[in-house]
């Protein structure tokens, strides 16, 4: 649904709920319907708040006048869940994927369709933990879900190859290269071949095998693999588009990794410049850029430039995300990288705070 779909839809379900709120009551059955698909369709526009607000509501009345376990009161709790998870907020999420998945295989068994579904929220929530005990946990279940729907379904059928991606990435995540690529292979032929070279899934299948290789140290048949996501890319979307800037942007990190300094360094200034020009200086996609051509001119041994480069992303990157975020903290020993390289050693000391 657009967004003025979406807006129209919006409003129309805020008059049905405040009719059936004057009408028959908060707690009514048809206005806890109502209230439970206005939160899903606030989810589906973005308004996160809003919609974990009003399942909370939903769910904490379902609770008391149906009991915890009662179908209406567990689509609730999986809906919550749901928000919870887009909000980032996974420890709840999971806990409540967790009570889902108990309550469901009391009542309909292990081997019920349904209970496939539930281990599969599951493991989704624990892939984007990524702790590794929870990857590891969602790598089991990923792998049970896998298996019991081939069996059921058949290798080539959607719902498989699904979750054999959504395993593969876990595998990706926990160094299983060899496994991770046997996977990403076999979904990609069966992608290509169903859907074509230019589907939008086709390609991001590629886009997650090629950074296997990479991460395996297959360099040469990642570099082929994005010079081909480039090309197709351009084609479906134009070459100034923001997916092919992204591209470009891969591509010329893994020219870096196979040693081709200048394409990468020539790709790396195209992308920096029109990055600048459409989304501003002090963009982080911008700033992202421009580290990335540093990089590249340290490598050349250009320690001047990449240094006043490094210097401005890490001013820039720390005045929007703060001197302590992740981001900040790794530009900051790009630029004592750098320094290093340029001999000055007690500026790299000073600034990372050692003594």
């Amino acid at each position: 649904m657009k967004g003025g779909q979406l807006s129209e839809s919006e409003e129309l379900h805020r008059l049905v709920l405040e009719h059936r709120h004057e009408a028959l009551g908060h707690g009514h059955p048809d206005t806890l319907e109502s209230k439970s698909s206005l939160a899903i369709l606030l989810s589906e526009s973005g308004k996160l708040e809003e919609s974990e607000l009003m399942h909370r509501q939903v769910l904490e009345t379902r609770v008391a006048s149906l009991g915890a376990d009662h179908p209406d009161t567990l689509s609730s709790k999986q809906s919550l869940a749901s928000v919870l998870l887009s909000c980032g907020k996974l420890a709840e999420s999971e806990q409540l994927h967790r009570e889902l998945l108990g309550v469901h295989a009391r009542q309909l068994g292990p081997d019920h369709p349904n209970i496939l579904l539930l281990r599969l929220n599951l493991a989704n929530v624990l892939s984007v933990a990524g702790t590794p005990d929870k990857l590891g946990e969602s790598e089991v279940l990923y792998r049970q879900v896998t298996e019991a729907l081939t069996a059921r379904l058949g290798k080539g059928h959607p719902s498989v190859l699904t979750c054999k991606l959504k395993l593969a990435k876990v595998l990706l995540a926990t160094g299983k290269f060899e496994e991770s690529e046997q996977h990403f292979r076999e979904a990609l032929e069966f992608m290509i071949e169903t859907f074509g070279e230019g589907d939008p899934t086709a390609m991001s299948c590629k886009h997650n095998l090629a950074t296997v290789l990479l991460k395996a140290g297959k360099v040469a048949e990642a570099e082929t693999l994005y010079r081909q996501l480039l090309e197709t890319t351009q084609a479906a979307f134009g070459a100034d588009s923001p997916n092919a800037f992204s591209c470009k942007h891969t591509l010329g990190n893994v020219l870096l990794t196979a040693g081709k300094l200048e394409e990468s360094e020539q790709m790396h200034r195209q992308v920096l410049a029109l990055r600048e020009s459409s989304l501003g200086a002090n963009d982080l996609e911008t700033l992202n850029s421009k580290n990335s051509l540093a990089l590249v001119l340290s490598e050349q041994g250009q320690i001047d430039v990449a240094e006043k480069l490094q210097r401005e992303v890490l001013a820039s990157v720390t005045r929007i995300l703060g001197v302590d975020h992740p981001r900040t903290q790794k530009c900051k020993h790009n630029l004592a990288d750098v320094l290093g390289k340029a001999g000055k050693h007690e500026e790299v000391r000073e600034l990372l705070g050692v003594t």
